[in-house]
Order: C-alpha cells, then sequence, then structure tokens
C-alpha cells in the first residue's frame, strides 16, 4: 500500500489531538502509518515542519468543507452563512 503524504497528515493530526504535539514522536507516526523513516524524511525534514502542513492541511480542509455549503445555494441566505460558521467552530472545536 502506497502511503500519501495526506495519509501521514491525517494520522498526525489525530496523535497530536490524542498525545499531543511534544508526546507524539515521529515513530508513533510511523507506526500508526507503517512507513519506514526514510518514507517519512522524504515529505517532511523535521516533526516541526510535519506540525506546520498538519495546521495547514486542517485550515484547508475546513475552507473546503465550509464552501461546500455554498454550492448550488443562494450566497445571501443567512441560514447557510450561519451554517458555514457552524462548520468552523465545530471544526476547530473538534480539533482542539
Amino acid at each position: 500500500m502506497q502511503v500519501k503524504k495526506t495519509d501521514i497528515l491525517i494520522t498526525a493530526l489525530r496523535l497530536f489531538i490524542e498525545q499531543g504535539y511534544h508526546a507524539t514522536s515521529i515513530q508513533d507516526i510511523l507506526d500508526q502509518t507503517n512507513i519506514s523513516r526514510g518514507t517519512f524524511y522524504k515529505h517532511f525534514q523535521t516533526k516541526g515542519e510535519l506540525f506546520r502542513d498538519v495546521l495547514v492541511y486542517s485550515e484547508e480542509k475546513m475552507y473546503v468543507d465550509r464552501d461546500q455549503l455554498l454550492i448550488g445555494q443562494d450566497e445571501k441566505n443567512k441560514d447557510i452563512f450561519i451554517r458555514q460558521l457552524e462548520v468552523m467552530m465545530n471544526y476547530r472545536i473538534e480539533k482542539k
């Protein structure tokens, strides 16, 4: 199975939420994704770089989910706007 960079990001995000950034080791991420250290370093130079990319990935996913609510809807619809805010707030709460 080919592990994609996105798979590593999703796994790291989950582990960072569950264990905290400092308590999550690169080895934890390797074990959870079943990849080699070389594969990890092919995508990320450091754990700090991974963390930055996790934050960017997480924000982008939130915005995509928010924007999908507008597809086929009236941009002036206040209910859609409220649902968009709820998506953003819930996402931040969920991801701590």
